[in-house]
Protein backbone atom coordinates (compact mmCIF):
# COMPACT_ATOMS: atom_id res chain seq x y z
CA UNK A 1 0.00 0.00 0.00
CA UNK A 2 2.63 2.20 0.69
CA UNK A 3 4.46 1.82 -2.68
CA UNK A 4 1.69 4.02 -3.56
CA UNK A 5 3.60 6.81 -2.30
CA UNK A 6 7.20 5.83 -2.04
CA UNK A 7 8.56 6.57 -5.72
CA UNK A 8 12.00 7.02 -6.33
CA UNK A 9 10.73 10.74 -6.22
CA UNK A 10 10.41 10.16 -2.08
CA UNK A 11 13.57 8.09 -1.90
CA UNK A 12 15.97 10.34 -3.14
CA UNK A 13 15.67 13.12 -0.53
CA UNK A 14 14.87 10.13 2.18
CA UNK A 15 18.22 8.72 1.46
CA UNK A 16 20.18 11.57 0.61
CA UNK A 17 18.90 13.70 4.25
CA UNK A 18 19.99 10.51 6.19
CA UNK A 19 23.51 10.66 4.84
CA UNK A 20 23.92 14.22 5.51
CA UNK A 21 22.18 14.56 8.68
CA UNK A 22 25.57 13.48 10.16
CA UNK A 23 27.47 15.94 8.86
CA UNK A 24 28.31 17.87 12.01
CA UNK A 25 29.59 14.56 13.84
CA UNK A 26 31.73 13.78 11.07
CA UNK A 27 33.36 17.35 10.35
CA UNK A 28 34.30 17.46 14.02
CA UNK A 29 35.62 14.13 15.16
CA UNK A 30 36.92 12.89 11.50
CA UNK A 31 40.64 11.32 10.33
CA UNK A 32 39.86 9.75 6.90
CA UNK A 33 43.37 10.15 5.07
CA UNK A 34 43.51 6.37 5.04
CA UNK A 35 40.11 5.20 4.13
CA UNK A 36 40.70 7.64 1.21
CA UNK A 37 44.57 6.60 0.39
CA UNK A 38 43.20 2.86 0.72
CA UNK A 39 39.56 2.83 -1.26
CA UNK A 40 40.57 5.08 -4.15
CA UNK A 41 44.05 4.77 -4.39
CA UNK A 42 45.37 1.28 -3.82
CA UNK A 43 42.17 -0.58 -4.01
CA UNK A 44 43.91 -2.24 -7.34
CA UNK A 45 47.11 -3.36 -4.86
CA UNK A 46 47.25 -6.93 -4.80
CA UNK A 47 48.33 -9.12 -1.60
CA UNK A 48 49.55 -12.64 -1.81
CA UNK A 49 47.51 -14.84 0.58
CA UNK A 50 48.13 -18.46 1.48
CA UNK A 51 45.24 -20.75 1.04
CA UNK A 52 45.25 -24.49 2.02
CA UNK A 53 44.19 -26.79 -0.70
CA UNK A 54 41.35 -29.25 -0.65
CA UNK A 55 43.90 -31.75 -1.19
CA UNK A 56 46.59 -30.75 1.11
CA UNK A 57 49.13 -28.53 0.68
CA UNK A 58 48.98 -24.53 0.45
CA UNK A 59 48.80 -22.31 -2.67
CA UNK A 60 48.95 -18.39 -3.02
CA UNK A 61 46.16 -16.22 -3.99
CA UNK A 62 46.64 -12.96 -5.11
CA UNK A 63 43.39 -10.67 -3.33
CA UNK A 64 42.65 -7.12 -3.25
CA UNK A 65 42.51 -6.43 0.28
CA UNK A 66 41.46 -2.46 0.21
CA UNK A 67 38.73 -2.94 -2.09
CA UNK A 68 37.63 -5.53 0.17
CA UNK A 69 38.09 -4.28 3.83
CA UNK A 70 39.00 -0.48 3.47
CA UNK A 71 37.59 0.29 6.51
CA UNK A 72 38.24 -2.50 8.52
CA UNK A 73 41.94 -1.95 7.72
CA UNK A 74 41.89 1.54 8.17
CA UNK A 75 40.10 1.66 11.65
CA UNK A 76 42.93 -1.09 12.61
CA UNK A 77 46.10 1.51 11.94
CA UNK A 78 43.89 4.83 13.42
CA UNK A 79 43.11 2.09 16.46
CA UNK A 80 46.64 1.16 16.94
CA UNK A 81 48.08 4.61 16.58
CA UNK A 82 45.77 6.26 18.85
CA UNK A 83 46.68 3.36 21.11
CA UNK A 84 50.51 3.43 21.11
CA UNK A 85 50.52 7.31 21.10
CA UNK A 86 48.28 7.39 24.35
CA UNK A 87 50.49 4.94 26.13
CA UNK A 88 53.45 7.61 25.49
CA UNK A 89 51.27 10.31 26.77
CA UNK A 90 51.37 11.72 23.37
CA UNK A 91 48.27 12.55 23.06
CA UNK A 92 47.00 15.18 26.06
CA UNK A 93 44.77 14.32 28.72
CA UNK A 94 41.07 14.72 28.26
CA UNK A 95 41.20 14.23 24.23
CA UNK A 96 38.66 12.06 22.64
CA UNK A 97 41.64 10.88 20.46
CA UNK A 98 43.19 8.95 23.55
CA UNK A 99 41.71 5.24 23.96
CA UNK A 100 41.73 5.53 27.44
CA UNK A 101 38.70 7.71 28.11
CA UNK A 102 36.71 4.97 28.67
CA UNK A 103 38.42 4.56 32.32
CA UNK A 104 38.12 1.30 33.42
CA UNK A 105 35.29 0.24 31.46
CA UNK A 106 37.34 -2.84 30.23
CA UNK A 107 38.37 -3.77 33.78
CA UNK A 108 34.78 -3.15 35.53
CA UNK A 109 32.78 -4.80 32.22
CA UNK A 110 31.83 -9.21 33.28
CA UNK A 111 33.52 -11.66 30.81
CA UNK A 112 30.22 -13.29 30.37
CA UNK A 113 27.08 -11.76 30.48
CA UNK A 114 23.59 -13.76 28.71
CA UNK A 115 20.92 -10.94 28.37
CA UNK A 116 17.30 -12.35 29.22
CA UNK A 117 13.96 -11.03 29.30
CA UNK A 118 12.92 -8.75 32.38
CA UNK A 119 16.50 -7.72 32.70
CA UNK A 120 15.50 -4.35 33.99
CA UNK A 121 12.22 -5.07 35.51
CA UNK A 122 8.73 -5.79 34.15
CA UNK A 123 7.95 -3.92 31.34
CA UNK A 124 6.06 -0.91 31.73
CA UNK A 125 3.12 0.45 29.10
CA UNK A 126 1.59 4.22 28.76
CA UNK A 127 0.05 5.91 26.09
CA UNK A 128 2.48 7.79 25.81
CA UNK A 129 5.04 5.61 25.47
CA UNK A 130 2.64 3.20 22.90
CA UNK A 131 2.16 6.62 20.83
CA UNK A 132 5.83 7.56 20.46
CA UNK A 133 6.80 4.39 20.10
CA UNK A 134 4.24 4.17 16.81
CA UNK A 135 4.88 6.95 15.52
CA UNK A 136 9.08 6.14 15.26
CA UNK A 137 8.48 2.41 14.14
CA UNK A 138 5.80 3.69 11.38
CA UNK A 139 8.54 6.43 10.28
CA UNK A 140 11.09 3.98 10.43
CA UNK A 141 9.13 1.67 8.12
CA UNK A 142 8.71 3.85 5.40
CA UNK A 143 12.29 4.73 5.27
CA UNK A 144 13.34 1.03 5.45
CA UNK A 145 11.34 0.62 1.99
CA UNK A 146 13.48 3.39 0.64
CA UNK A 147 16.77 1.60 1.92
CA UNK A 148 15.78 -1.74 0.28
CA UNK A 149 15.54 -0.13 -3.23
CA UNK A 150 19.12 1.74 -2.37
CA UNK A 151 20.35 -1.43 -1.66
CA UNK A 152 19.03 -3.28 -4.51
CA UNK A 153 20.75 -0.54 -6.51
CA UNK A 154 23.56 -0.75 -4.76
CA UNK A 155 24.30 -4.81 -5.23
CA UNK A 156 22.77 -4.16 -9.09
CA UNK A 157 20.36 -6.40 -8.43
CA UNK A 158 16.28 -5.86 -9.94
CA UNK A 159 14.02 -3.46 -7.39
CA UNK A 160 12.66 -6.11 -4.39
CA UNK A 161 9.43 -7.10 -4.95
CA UNK A 162 5.81 -6.21 -2.77
CA UNK A 163 6.20 -9.37 -1.11
CA UNK A 164 10.02 -9.46 -0.35
CA UNK A 165 9.03 -5.50 1.22
CA UNK A 166 6.74 -7.03 3.19
CA UNK A 167 8.58 -9.90 4.80
CA UNK A 168 11.34 -7.18 5.51
CA UNK A 169 8.83 -4.75 7.54
CA UNK A 170 7.31 -7.62 9.29
CA UNK A 171 11.16 -9.19 10.26
CA UNK A 172 11.71 -5.80 11.34
CA UNK A 173 8.58 -5.79 13.93
CA UNK A 174 9.67 -8.53 15.64
CA UNK A 175 12.77 -7.29 15.90
CA UNK A 176 11.79 -4.37 18.15
CA UNK A 177 9.21 -6.60 20.09
CA UNK A 178 12.33 -9.21 20.66
CA UNK A 179 14.28 -5.82 21.91
CA UNK A 180 11.41 -4.18 24.08
CA UNK A 181 11.43 -8.02 25.89
CA UNK A 182 15.02 -8.22 26.27
CA UNK A 183 14.79 -4.24 27.74
CA UNK A 184 17.12 -2.67 25.36
CA UNK A 185 16.81 1.04 25.15
CA UNK A 186 15.49 1.20 21.38
CA UNK A 187 13.89 -1.02 18.64
CA UNK A 188 16.19 -2.82 15.50
CA UNK A 189 15.87 -1.46 12.21
CA UNK A 190 17.43 -1.92 9.11
CA UNK A 191 20.40 0.59 9.10
CA UNK A 192 21.42 2.45 6.22
CA UNK A 193 25.24 2.51 6.41
CA UNK A 194 25.76 -1.01 5.76
CA UNK A 195 24.68 -0.19 2.21
CA UNK A 196 27.35 1.83 1.75
CA UNK A 197 29.57 -1.06 2.94
CA UNK A 198 27.75 -3.08 0.46
CA UNK A 199 28.90 0.00 -1.95
CA UNK A 200 32.73 0.09 -0.80
CA UNK A 201 33.28 -3.56 -0.16
CA UNK A 202 31.04 -5.02 -3.28
CA UNK A 203 30.37 -7.86 -1.17
CA UNK A 204 25.83 -8.25 -0.94
CA UNK A 205 25.83 -12.12 -0.41
CA UNK A 206 23.27 -12.86 2.01
CA UNK A 207 25.41 -15.49 3.36
CA UNK A 208 27.90 -13.07 4.47
CA UNK A 209 25.75 -10.94 6.36
CA UNK A 210 24.01 -14.06 8.04
CA UNK A 211 27.80 -14.97 9.28
CA UNK A 212 28.08 -11.14 10.49
CA UNK A 213 24.57 -11.56 13.05
CA UNK A 214 25.46 -14.81 14.32
CA UNK A 215 29.01 -12.98 15.20
CA UNK A 216 27.22 -10.66 16.45
CA UNK A 217 25.56 -12.58 18.67
CA UNK A 218 28.20 -14.75 19.64
CA UNK A 219 30.32 -11.46 21.07
CA UNK A 220 27.27 -9.76 22.63
CA UNK A 221 27.41 -12.33 26.04
CA UNK A 222 30.58 -11.63 26.19
CA UNK A 223 31.35 -7.75 28.31
CA UNK A 224 35.33 -7.50 27.87
CA UNK A 225 34.62 -8.15 23.92
CA UNK A 226 32.63 -4.86 23.75
CA UNK A 227 34.27 -2.77 26.50
CA UNK A 228 37.23 -2.63 24.23
CA UNK A 229 35.03 -1.47 21.13
CA UNK A 230 34.34 1.43 23.37
CA UNK A 231 37.83 2.79 23.17
CA UNK A 232 37.85 3.63 19.78
CA UNK A 233 38.80 7.24 19.49
CA UNK A 234 36.10 9.82 18.44
CA UNK A 235 37.86 10.66 15.64
CA UNK A 236 38.75 7.45 14.25
CA UNK A 237 34.47 6.90 14.73
CA UNK A 238 34.02 10.54 13.00
CA UNK A 239 36.17 9.20 10.04
CA UNK A 240 34.16 6.17 9.20
CA UNK A 241 31.01 8.24 9.36
CA UNK A 242 32.17 10.63 7.09
CA UNK A 243 32.88 8.47 4.34
CA UNK A 244 30.46 5.64 4.94
CA UNK A 245 27.48 8.42 5.00
CA UNK A 246 28.71 10.35 1.85
CA UNK A 247 28.37 7.20 0.04
CA UNK A 248 24.94 6.79 1.84
CA UNK A 249 24.14 10.15 -0.03
CA UNK A 250 25.29 9.41 -3.15
CA UNK A 251 23.29 6.16 -3.30
CA UNK A 252 20.08 8.34 -2.26
CA UNK A 253 21.18 11.06 -5.49
CA UNK A 254 21.68 8.19 -8.29
CA UNK A 255 18.24 7.07 -7.66
CA UNK A 256 17.58 11.11 -9.39
CA UNK A 257 18.21 8.91 -12.56
CA UNK A 258 15.04 6.87 -12.52
CA UNK A 259 12.93 11.20 -12.04
CA UNK A 260 12.25 12.92 -14.47
CA UNK A 261 14.24 16.21 -13.75
CA UNK A 262 12.27 18.27 -16.66
CA UNK A 263 9.64 18.01 -14.30
CA UNK A 264 9.02 21.50 -12.41
CA UNK A 265 6.77 19.77 -10.54
CA UNK A 266 8.99 17.24 -9.25
CA UNK A 267 12.26 19.63 -8.93
CA UNK A 268 9.82 21.46 -6.57
CA UNK A 269 9.22 18.18 -4.29
CA UNK A 270 12.63 17.19 -4.81
CA UNK A 271 13.85 20.91 -3.71
CA UNK A 272 11.60 21.47 -1.30
CA UNK A 273 12.29 17.92 0.61
CA UNK A 274 15.62 18.67 1.12
CA UNK A 275 15.67 22.39 2.35
CA UNK A 276 13.04 21.23 4.82
CA UNK A 277 14.13 18.13 5.82
CA UNK A 278 17.51 19.90 7.14
CA UNK A 279 15.69 23.44 8.15
CA UNK A 280 13.56 21.95 10.23
CA UNK A 281 16.01 20.35 12.61
CA UNK A 282 17.83 23.73 13.17
CA UNK A 283 14.61 25.35 13.78
CA UNK A 284 13.04 23.47 16.73
CA UNK A 285 15.79 22.51 18.68
CA UNK A 286 18.44 25.41 18.07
Amino acid sequence: MLLTWITPLAIVPTITLLGLSLYELGAKQATMVLMILFSQYLRDLQFPIPLCKAGGGFQVSRLPLFTFLPLLITICISWSLCAILTAYDAIPEGSTARTDFAGSLIQDAPWFRVPYPGQWGMPTVSVAGVVGSWQGSSRRSWRAIGDYFACARVANVPPPPTHALNRGVGVEGIGCVLAGIFGTSSGTASYSGNIALVGITKVGSRSVVLCSGLMMLLFGVFGKFGAVFATLPEPVLGGVLIFVFSVVTAIGLSTLQYVDLASSRNLLILGFSIFMGMALPNSLWP
